[in-house]
């Protein structure tokens, strides 16, 4: 048997996005063209569901898939949505409460789009001592996050400020995407590895993004991605948060089938 799986997504970019940005992030974006061809392959080979479905018939179907995004970024809402509508497939967005409204992304995207379009003399001689992008990028973070915190984020308005390509969904999308069926859920308020947080630091990360969240949308929110989420990323303490946050379900980035 097939058995159930889960997709996690993070972005989906405009199809003339330069080929090394998309390489530099390989595994953390797809093309729109390359996102709806993996949905034609999926819908033909698993019945796609919502994430509430698969999780009430994990124990009595099989082959069922069900797509979600982690993050919350705008260009699910441009890129995604319509490939999604247009083959009428289910999903979750997971958004990070804090970043909402937030017009510049996550700083390794923005560093592989400097890389990509090649405009920044700095960047560029860092990256070219290195042939993998992986590598790349990774050389270009370590250098400008060596720097001291003032500092670094002067470098980054200097380089890089706010862009729309990059940026997160504000509150007026969120809900115009809950409008159109996607289902909105939690992926904490600021995304740090909550194995890393204990007390009220680990309370607050869960239930003021469900809180916000219910507020904005006005409907529960039931459900959890653990930032990252990698085994090491949450211990048993944070899942005990997470239950007692209200949660009836969290997700990891663990491989594997859904059980």
């Amino acid at each position: 048997m097939r058995g159930n799986h889960i997709l996690v997504y993070h972005r989906v970019v405009p199809d003339d996005c330069s080929a090394a940005m998309v390489g530099l992030l390989s595994g953390e974006l797809v093309t729109q063209k390359s996102f709806a061809e993996q949905m034609k392959w999926l819908r033909k080979r698993y019945r796609m569901v919502s994430l509430e479905t698969l999780i009430q018939r994990r124990d009595e179907s099989t082959g069922l898939a069900a797509v979600t995004f982690d993050d919350g970024m705008a260009d699910n809402l441009e890129h995604a949505l319509p490939v999604l509508d247009e083959l009428v497939i289910p999903a979750s967005i997971f958004v990070i409460y804090g970043s909402i409204g937030v017009k510049r992304g996550f700083e390794h995207h923005r560093v592989a789009r400097l890389i990509g379009e090649g405009k920044c003399q700095m960047v560029q001689r860092i990256a070219s001592e290195f042939t993998k992008p992986r590598d790349q990028l990774k050389a270009v973070m370590s250098e400008l996050t060596a720097k001291p915190t003032g500092e670094l984020a002067t470098v980054f308005d200097e380089l890089y400020g706010d862009n729309e390509d990059d940026r997160f969904l504000d509150e007026s999308e969120i809900v115009d995407l809950a409008k159109a069926g996607i289902d909105i859920q939690s992926h904490s308020v600021s995304h740090r590895r909550l194995a890393t947080l204990t007390g009220e630091d680990l309370e607050n990360e869960l239930t003021e993004s469900r809180i916000g969240l219910m507020k904005l949308l006005g409907k529960e929110v039931r459900y959890f991605a653990y930032p990252v989420g990698r085994s090491k990323d949450f211990n048993q303490d944070s899942v005990n948060t997470v239950k007692s946050a209200g949660y009836s379900a969290a997700f990891t980035t663990e491989t594997g089938v859904v059980d």
